[in-house]
Protein backbone atom coordinates (compact mmCIF):
# COMPACT_ATOMS: atom_id res chain seq x y z
CA UNK A 1 0.00 0.00 0.00
CA UNK A 2 1.22 3.45 -0.84
CA UNK A 3 0.13 6.77 0.97
CA UNK A 4 -1.21 9.19 -0.97
CA UNK A 5 1.50 12.41 -1.58
CA UNK A 6 1.17 15.73 -0.67
CA UNK A 7 1.28 16.14 -4.96
CA UNK A 8 -1.21 13.86 -5.52
CA UNK A 9 -4.87 14.38 -6.61
CA UNK A 10 -6.58 14.30 -3.34
CA UNK A 11 -8.76 11.19 -2.70
CA UNK A 12 -11.80 13.45 -2.50
CA UNK A 13 -12.60 13.73 -5.95
CA UNK A 14 -11.93 17.83 -6.07
CA UNK A 15 -9.52 18.05 -8.73
CA UNK A 16 -6.95 20.06 -6.33
CA UNK A 17 -4.08 18.47 -4.97
CA UNK A 18 -4.23 16.79 -1.78
CA UNK A 19 -1.87 19.85 0.27
CA UNK A 20 -4.35 22.11 -0.94
CA UNK A 21 -7.22 20.27 0.12
CA UNK A 22 -7.63 17.42 2.77
CA UNK A 23 -4.48 17.13 3.85
CA UNK A 24 -4.39 19.46 7.01
CA UNK A 25 -8.21 17.89 8.38
CA UNK A 26 -6.97 14.59 7.33
CA UNK A 27 -3.85 15.54 10.03
CA UNK A 28 -5.65 16.97 12.36
CA UNK A 29 -8.41 14.16 12.83
CA UNK A 30 -5.09 11.67 12.55
CA UNK A 31 -5.94 9.78 8.58
CA UNK A 32 -3.63 8.21 6.71
CA UNK A 33 -5.31 8.47 3.05
CA UNK A 34 -4.26 5.08 1.40
CA UNK A 35 -3.81 5.83 -2.58
CA UNK A 36 -5.75 3.24 -4.78
CA UNK A 37 -4.30 0.71 -6.91
CA UNK A 38 -5.33 1.61 -10.23
CA UNK A 39 -4.22 2.06 -13.53
CA UNK A 40 -3.33 5.80 -13.06
CA UNK A 41 -0.94 8.47 -14.34
CA UNK A 42 2.45 6.56 -12.84
CA UNK A 43 1.18 3.07 -13.43
CA UNK A 44 0.45 4.14 -17.31
CA UNK A 45 4.25 5.28 -18.04
CA UNK A 46 5.81 2.36 -16.16
CA UNK A 47 4.03 -0.22 -17.88
CA UNK A 48 4.23 0.69 -21.44
CA UNK A 49 7.21 0.84 -23.37
CA UNK A 50 7.53 4.69 -24.75
CA UNK A 51 8.29 3.29 -28.02
CA UNK A 52 5.16 1.43 -28.56
CA UNK A 53 3.25 4.31 -27.43
CA UNK A 54 1.01 5.62 -30.03
CA UNK A 55 -1.96 8.87 -30.58
CA UNK A 56 -4.33 6.80 -29.16
CA UNK A 57 -2.62 6.01 -26.10
CA UNK A 58 -2.06 9.62 -25.19
CA UNK A 59 -5.11 10.17 -26.23
CA UNK A 60 -6.62 7.83 -23.49
CA UNK A 61 -3.65 9.11 -21.19
CA UNK A 62 -5.43 12.68 -21.44
CA UNK A 63 -8.84 12.19 -21.69
CA UNK A 64 -9.35 8.94 -18.86
CA UNK A 65 -6.21 8.78 -17.20
CA UNK A 66 -5.00 12.38 -15.96
CA UNK A 67 -7.63 14.36 -13.37
CA UNK A 68 -7.83 17.78 -14.51
CA UNK A 69 -9.25 20.86 -12.74
CA UNK A 70 -11.24 21.59 -15.22
CA UNK A 71 -12.20 21.07 -19.33
CA UNK A 72 -10.36 23.92 -20.43
CA UNK A 73 -7.17 22.34 -18.89
CA UNK A 74 -7.53 19.14 -20.65
CA UNK A 75 -7.91 20.61 -24.06
CA UNK A 76 -5.01 23.04 -23.12
CA UNK A 77 -3.42 18.83 -23.10
CA UNK A 78 -4.88 17.56 -25.75
CA UNK A 79 -3.63 20.88 -28.29
CA UNK A 80 -0.26 20.11 -26.72
CA UNK A 81 -0.39 16.26 -28.22
CA UNK A 82 -1.72 17.63 -31.51
CA UNK A 83 1.10 20.11 -32.12
CA UNK A 84 3.91 17.77 -30.95
CA UNK A 85 2.72 14.45 -32.29
CA UNK A 86 4.55 14.83 -35.61
CA UNK A 87 7.90 15.98 -34.33
CA UNK A 88 8.58 14.61 -31.10
CA UNK A 89 8.72 10.91 -29.57
CA UNK A 90 6.13 9.68 -27.77
CA UNK A 91 7.81 9.35 -24.24
CA UNK A 92 8.63 13.13 -24.39
CA UNK A 93 4.65 14.32 -25.38
CA UNK A 94 4.02 12.01 -22.20
CA UNK A 95 6.89 14.28 -20.54
CA UNK A 96 5.28 17.70 -21.62
CA UNK A 97 2.03 16.21 -20.92
CA UNK A 98 2.36 15.28 -17.52
CA UNK A 99 4.19 18.38 -16.95
CA UNK A 100 1.08 20.37 -18.08
CA UNK A 101 -1.20 18.39 -15.46
CA UNK A 102 1.07 18.82 -12.69
CA UNK A 103 1.44 22.89 -13.00
CA UNK A 104 -2.18 23.18 -14.24
CA UNK A 105 -3.33 21.35 -11.07
CA UNK A 106 -0.69 23.56 -8.87
CA UNK A 107 -1.25 26.88 -10.05
CA UNK A 108 -5.14 27.03 -12.05
CA UNK A 109 -3.45 29.36 -14.28
CA UNK A 110 -5.89 31.73 -16.25
CA UNK A 111 -5.63 31.72 -20.28
CA UNK A 112 -7.37 33.60 -22.50
CA UNK A 113 -5.51 32.05 -25.79
CA UNK A 114 -5.57 27.89 -25.71
CA UNK A 115 -1.93 27.47 -27.18
CA UNK A 116 -0.46 29.68 -24.85
CA UNK A 117 0.71 26.87 -22.72
CA UNK A 118 1.15 24.37 -25.66
CA UNK A 119 3.77 26.81 -26.86
CA UNK A 120 5.84 26.71 -23.58
CA UNK A 121 5.68 23.20 -23.13
CA UNK A 122 7.39 22.32 -26.37
CA UNK A 123 9.38 25.09 -25.74
CA UNK A 124 10.53 23.42 -22.40
CA UNK A 125 10.13 20.06 -23.82
CA UNK A 126 12.59 20.74 -27.11
CA UNK A 127 14.94 22.35 -24.60
CA UNK A 128 15.25 19.06 -22.06
CA UNK A 129 15.53 17.15 -24.88
CA UNK A 130 18.86 19.69 -26.37
CA UNK A 131 17.24 20.47 -29.26
CA UNK A 132 18.51 23.46 -30.63
CA UNK A 133 16.00 23.56 -33.83
CA UNK A 134 13.56 24.35 -31.81
CA UNK A 135 13.62 28.46 -30.90
CA UNK A 136 11.14 30.49 -29.28
CA UNK A 137 11.05 32.51 -32.56
CA UNK A 138 9.95 29.63 -34.61
CA UNK A 139 7.42 28.56 -31.71
CA UNK A 140 5.56 32.41 -32.41
CA UNK A 141 5.23 31.84 -35.85
CA UNK A 142 3.71 28.20 -35.20
CA UNK A 143 1.67 29.32 -33.15
CA UNK A 144 0.90 32.68 -33.50
CA UNK A 145 1.88 34.00 -29.99
CA UNK A 146 5.05 36.77 -29.62
CA UNK A 147 8.27 35.68 -28.43
CA UNK A 148 7.81 37.58 -25.24
CA UNK A 149 4.81 35.63 -24.35
CA UNK A 150 6.32 32.10 -24.69
CA UNK A 151 9.45 33.05 -22.88
CA UNK A 152 7.17 34.28 -20.01
CA UNK A 153 4.57 31.42 -19.73
CA UNK A 154 7.86 28.54 -20.53
CA UNK A 155 10.34 30.51 -17.28
CA UNK A 156 6.93 29.76 -15.33
CA UNK A 157 7.39 26.29 -15.97
CA UNK A 158 10.72 26.00 -15.02
CA UNK A 159 10.44 27.59 -11.98
CA UNK A 160 7.85 25.46 -10.97
CA UNK A 161 9.79 22.48 -12.02
CA UNK A 162 12.46 23.71 -9.39
CA UNK A 163 10.24 24.10 -6.99
CA UNK A 164 8.90 20.56 -7.17
CA UNK A 165 12.30 19.26 -7.25
CA UNK A 166 12.85 20.88 -3.70
CA UNK A 167 9.68 20.02 -2.23
CA UNK A 168 10.37 16.58 -3.50
CA UNK A 169 13.85 16.37 -1.68
CA UNK A 170 12.53 17.89 1.22
CA UNK A 171 9.37 15.07 1.60
CA UNK A 172 12.43 12.49 0.81
CA UNK A 173 11.51 11.83 -2.71
CA UNK A 174 15.07 11.24 -3.56
CA UNK A 175 16.00 7.48 -4.32
CA UNK A 176 13.68 4.92 -6.83
CA UNK A 177 12.69 2.88 -4.20
CA UNK A 178 10.34 5.75 -3.24
CA UNK A 179 9.22 6.92 -6.53
CA UNK A 180 5.95 5.49 -7.77
CA UNK A 181 6.34 6.48 -11.66
CA UNK A 182 8.90 5.15 -13.98
CA UNK A 183 12.52 5.77 -14.05
CA UNK A 184 12.08 7.30 -17.72
CA UNK A 185 9.80 9.76 -15.86
CA UNK A 186 12.18 9.99 -13.27
CA UNK A 187 15.06 10.94 -15.46
CA UNK A 188 13.14 13.21 -17.43
CA UNK A 189 11.79 15.06 -13.84
CA UNK A 190 15.47 15.47 -12.51
CA UNK A 191 16.78 16.70 -15.99
CA UNK A 192 13.97 19.35 -15.93
CA UNK A 193 15.42 20.68 -12.26
CA UNK A 194 18.60 20.77 -13.92
CA UNK A 195 17.75 22.66 -16.66
CA UNK A 196 16.10 25.22 -14.83
CA UNK A 197 18.64 25.83 -12.19
CA UNK A 198 21.20 26.39 -15.00
CA UNK A 199 18.83 29.01 -16.27
CA UNK A 200 17.97 30.45 -12.91
CA UNK A 201 21.76 30.64 -11.69
CA UNK A 202 23.24 31.53 -15.42
CA UNK A 203 26.51 30.35 -16.89
CA UNK A 204 28.30 33.13 -15.48
CA UNK A 205 27.74 32.36 -11.82
CA UNK A 206 28.79 28.83 -12.48
CA UNK A 207 32.48 29.85 -13.16
CA UNK A 208 32.68 32.29 -10.65
CA UNK A 209 31.58 29.89 -8.13
CA UNK A 210 33.10 26.34 -8.86
CA UNK A 211 34.84 24.86 -6.58
CA UNK A 212 32.66 26.05 -3.34
CA UNK A 213 29.41 25.27 -4.63
CA UNK A 214 27.57 23.86 -2.55
CA UNK A 215 28.37 26.37 0.00
CA UNK A 216 25.43 28.67 -1.96
CA UNK A 217 22.53 27.70 -0.52
CA UNK A 218 20.70 28.82 -4.22
CA UNK A 219 22.76 26.05 -5.75
CA UNK A 220 20.94 23.40 -3.66
CA UNK A 221 18.17 22.73 -5.91
CA UNK A 222 20.22 22.08 -8.81
CA UNK A 223 23.24 20.30 -7.15
CA UNK A 224 20.36 17.78 -5.56
CA UNK A 225 18.81 17.87 -9.11
CA UNK A 226 21.77 16.82 -10.51
CA UNK A 227 22.58 14.37 -7.92
CA UNK A 228 19.51 12.39 -8.62
CA UNK A 229 20.14 12.05 -11.86
CA UNK A 230 23.41 10.68 -12.09
CA UNK A 231 21.54 8.10 -9.72
CA UNK A 232 18.85 7.59 -12.00
CA UNK A 233 21.26 7.02 -14.75
CA UNK A 234 23.12 4.32 -13.03
CA UNK A 235 19.71 2.88 -12.10
CA UNK A 236 19.01 2.61 -15.87
CA UNK A 237 22.63 1.09 -17.10
CA UNK A 238 23.69 4.26 -18.42
CA UNK A 239 27.19 4.22 -16.43
CA UNK A 240 29.46 6.79 -19.01
CA UNK A 241 26.60 9.63 -18.34
CA UNK A 242 26.49 8.55 -14.54
CA UNK A 243 30.21 9.06 -14.47
CA UNK A 244 30.31 12.09 -16.13
CA UNK A 245 27.52 14.05 -14.08
CA UNK A 246 29.34 12.51 -10.81
CA UNK A 247 32.76 13.97 -11.84
CA UNK A 248 31.08 17.67 -12.54
CA UNK A 249 29.26 17.42 -9.09
CA UNK A 250 32.81 17.02 -7.78
CA UNK A 251 33.93 19.74 -9.22
CA UNK A 252 31.54 21.82 -8.54
CA UNK A 253 31.59 21.32 -4.61
CA UNK A 254 34.93 19.10 -3.94
CA UNK A 255 34.02 19.28 -0.37
CA UNK A 256 31.61 16.89 -1.70
CA UNK A 257 28.74 17.50 1.29
CA UNK A 258 26.32 15.07 -0.92
CA UNK A 259 28.66 12.18 -0.83
CA UNK A 260 28.72 11.40 -4.51
CA UNK A 261 32.39 10.36 -3.85
CA UNK A 262 31.23 6.93 -3.06
CA UNK A 263 28.63 6.45 -5.82
CA UNK A 264 31.57 7.16 -8.19
CA UNK A 265 33.83 5.24 -6.54
CA UNK A 266 31.31 2.41 -6.64
CA UNK A 267 30.76 3.01 -10.30
CA UNK A 268 34.48 2.75 -11.21
CA UNK A 269 34.24 -0.65 -9.17
CA UNK A 270 31.95 -2.36 -10.47
CA UNK A 271 33.11 -1.16 -13.99
CA UNK A 272 36.72 -2.48 -12.79
CA UNK A 273 37.99 0.91 -13.55
CA UNK A 274 40.39 0.73 -10.71
CA UNK A 275 43.24 3.27 -11.72
CA UNK A 276 40.09 5.56 -11.97
CA UNK A 277 38.91 4.44 -8.46
CA UNK A 278 42.31 4.96 -6.77
CA UNK A 279 42.69 8.22 -7.85
CA UNK A 280 39.50 9.36 -6.20
CA UNK A 281 40.52 7.20 -3.29
CA UNK A 282 43.55 9.16 -3.07
CA UNK A 283 42.01 13.06 -3.85
CA UNK A 284 40.09 12.27 -0.92
CA UNK A 285 42.81 10.49 1.42
CA UNK A 286 41.87 11.68 4.68
CA UNK A 287 38.32 9.82 4.20
CA UNK A 288 38.79 6.81 6.46
CA UNK A 289 35.30 4.87 5.99
CA UNK A 290 34.84 1.48 5.44
CA UNK A 291 33.96 2.01 1.81
CA UNK A 292 37.27 3.62 1.37
CA UNK A 293 39.31 1.22 3.21
CA UNK A 294 37.86 -2.08 2.36
CA UNK A 295 37.62 -0.68 -1.27
CA UNK A 296 41.18 -0.46 -1.30
CA UNK A 297 42.01 -3.93 -1.05
CA UNK A 298 39.66 -4.53 -3.67
CA UNK A 299 41.45 -2.17 -6.01
CA UNK A 300 44.44 -3.58 -5.11
CA UNK A 301 43.32 -7.88 -5.93
CA UNK A 302 41.94 -6.20 -8.94
CA UNK A 303 45.34 -4.50 -10.10
CA UNK A 304 47.73 -7.31 -8.75
CA UNK A 305 46.07 -10.20 -7.69
CA UNK A 306 46.81 -11.70 -3.99
CA UNK A 307 49.48 -9.54 -3.10
CA UNK A 308 51.36 -9.03 0.11
CA UNK A 309 50.33 -5.95 0.22
CA UNK A 310 46.66 -7.12 0.77
CA UNK A 311 47.57 -7.77 4.22
CA UNK A 312 48.52 -4.57 4.97
CA UNK A 313 45.71 -2.84 3.58
CA UNK A 314 43.17 -5.63 5.16
CA UNK A 315 44.74 -4.79 8.84
CA UNK A 316 43.88 -1.05 8.07
CA UNK A 317 40.74 -1.68 7.26
CA UNK A 318 39.84 -4.08 9.91
CA UNK A 319 41.00 -1.50 12.99
CA UNK A 320 39.23 1.24 11.48
CA UNK A 321 35.81 -1.09 11.08
CA UNK A 322 36.21 -4.75 12.68
CA UNK A 323 32.34 -5.32 11.82
CA UNK A 324 32.84 -5.50 7.82
CA UNK A 325 34.70 -8.94 7.43
CA UNK A 326 31.74 -11.39 9.19
CA UNK A 327 28.82 -9.45 6.54
CA UNK A 328 31.47 -10.28 3.76
CA UNK A 329 32.08 -13.78 4.71
CA UNK A 330 28.40 -14.69 5.62
CA UNK A 331 28.94 -15.06 9.31
CA UNK A 332 26.29 -12.29 9.61
CA UNK A 333 23.34 -11.69 7.44
CA UNK A 334 23.15 -8.51 5.65
CA UNK A 335 20.03 -6.24 7.00
CA UNK A 336 17.66 -5.55 4.36
CA UNK A 337 16.98 -2.30 5.95
CA UNK A 338 19.13 0.44 4.89
CA UNK A 339 20.74 2.08 8.29
CA UNK A 340 19.20 6.08 9.16
CA UNK A 341 21.67 7.27 10.08
CA UNK A 342 25.59 5.86 9.31
CA UNK A 343 28.17 6.52 12.05
CA UNK A 344 32.03 5.93 11.80
CA UNK A 345 33.56 2.49 12.27
CA UNK A 346 30.98 0.90 13.75
CA UNK A 347 27.83 -1.91 12.91
CA UNK A 348 25.86 1.02 10.94
CA UNK A 349 28.56 1.57 8.74
CA UNK A 350 29.65 -2.08 8.32
CA UNK A 351 25.89 -2.78 7.03
CA UNK A 352 25.98 0.43 4.65
CA UNK A 353 29.11 -0.94 2.82
CA UNK A 354 27.83 -4.90 2.87
CA UNK A 355 24.71 -3.82 1.10
CA UNK A 356 26.38 -1.53 -1.56
CA UNK A 357 29.91 -3.72 -1.97
CA UNK A 358 29.62 -7.23 -1.18
CA UNK A 359 28.62 -8.34 -4.50
CA UNK A 360 32.13 -7.20 -5.47
CA UNK A 361 33.80 -9.46 -3.16
CA UNK A 362 31.50 -12.80 -3.91
CA UNK A 363 32.35 -12.37 -7.33
CA UNK A 364 36.30 -13.15 -6.77
CA UNK A 365 36.44 -16.74 -5.26
CA UNK A 366 40.28 -16.39 -4.75
CA UNK A 367 39.88 -13.15 -2.82
CA UNK A 368 37.36 -14.85 -0.46
CA UNK A 369 39.54 -17.54 0.33
CA UNK A 370 42.49 -15.06 1.21
CA UNK A 371 39.93 -13.74 3.37
CA UNK A 372 39.04 -16.73 5.46
CA UNK A 373 42.65 -17.66 5.46
CA UNK A 374 43.83 -14.46 6.75
CA UNK A 375 40.52 -14.23 9.45
CA UNK A 376 41.43 -18.12 10.89
CA UNK A 377 45.38 -16.57 11.07
CA UNK A 378 44.19 -13.89 13.28
CA UNK A 379 41.89 -15.54 15.30
CA UNK A 380 44.36 -18.21 15.53
CA UNK A 381 47.07 -15.79 16.69
CA UNK A 382 44.81 -13.97 19.17
CA UNK A 383 44.10 -17.17 20.85
CA UNK A 384 47.50 -18.47 21.40
CA UNK A 385 48.29 -14.92 23.14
Amino acid sequence: MIKVGKNDPCPCGSGKKYKRCCLENDKHNNVTRIAPESDGENKWLSDVDPKQIDYAALAVLIEEELNWMNTLYQLVGKRILDNMIAEYDAAAIATGIFLWNAYSLENQPITRKVDVYPAAVEYAIAQLAGRTDVTQGMLAQKYNLSVGTISQRANQLWEFTLKQAEERKNEGIDDLAEFTGSPEELLAYYKQGMIAGERELGQAFFQENKGHFWGLIETRPYMQSKAGYANCLLYMGNTKEAIQQCKELLELNPNDNQGIRYLLLKIYMEENKYDAALKLIDAYEEDETAIFNYNRILIEYGKNGITRKLTSLLQDAVEQNPHVVDYILGKKRIPEEVPEFIGFGDKTDAVSYAQEHVMLWWENPELMNWLKKQTSASVSRRSKK
